[in-house]
């Protein structure tokens, strides 16, 4: 198996230690309804289009503000070859 497989697997796993700790349950459960898994699986996707959008959002606001995105490389470069980093941001 690739390193990918080996990392999706062992956080598959975390998950479901979590999501027991904190229900007292695995997905094994048969106590809910097909609507009710469904029910679940909306609000999941719901949180999912959430998160993209916060991630897009951020994105946006890298590229229609180039400079704070130039600084980050500057700041980074500059750290990579050992030298200071000195950069003063001023919110718009």
């Amino acid at each position: 198996m690739s390193k990918l497989l080996d990392q999706l697997i062992s956080e598959f796993q975390s998950r479901e230690e979590r999501g027991f700790l904190k229900y007292g349950t695995t997905m094994d459960r048969e106590d809910l309804s097909l609507n009710e898994w469904i029910q679940h699986a909306l609000e999941e996707s719901m949180d999912l289009c959430l998160y993209l959008n916060k991630i897009k959002q951020q994105l946006n606001d890298t590229q229609r503000f180039p400079d704070y995105q130039e600084a980050d490389s500057r700041i980074s470069e500059s750290i990579n070859t050992g030298g200071e980093a000195s950069v003063t941001r001023t919110p718009l």
